[in-house]
């Protein structure tokens, strides 16, 4: 479907004029459905990598965040992960026996 290049009004597939401006439309005129749905494509292109990208960074800082965490002995549960106090020798939870931290 053929478009103004000057305004962006629709044409009519024989006008020599756009209705609208008045602009010429022989050398004008151009179909932006393709190219429309081409910016479209990219952009999808685009937006899946992004969110590829960010799906790997939270994957990366809950990594990061259960590490550190397994390496607190004394404050969280290594069983359910519930938090103990520092002298706790049983998990409040689920019983498991917790780990001296010497």
């Amino acid at each position: 479907m053929p478009y103004c290049a000057k305004c962006g009004a629709k044409l009519e597939d024989i006008a020599s004029f756009c209705s609208k401006c008045g602009a010429p439309t022989g050398a004008g005129s151009a179909d932006l459905g393709e190219s429309i749905t081409e910016a479209m494509r990219t952009a999808g292109r685009e937006l899946e990598a992004a969110f590829k990208t960010a799906g790997e960074e939270i994957d990366k800082a809950f990594r990061e965040v259960r590490d550190e965490f397994s390496g607190r002995s004394g404050l969280f549960c290594p069983a359910c992960g519930k938090r103990a106090s520092y002298d706790a020798k049983f998990c409040f939870a689920c019983g498991r026996e917790m780990p001296h931290t010497g």
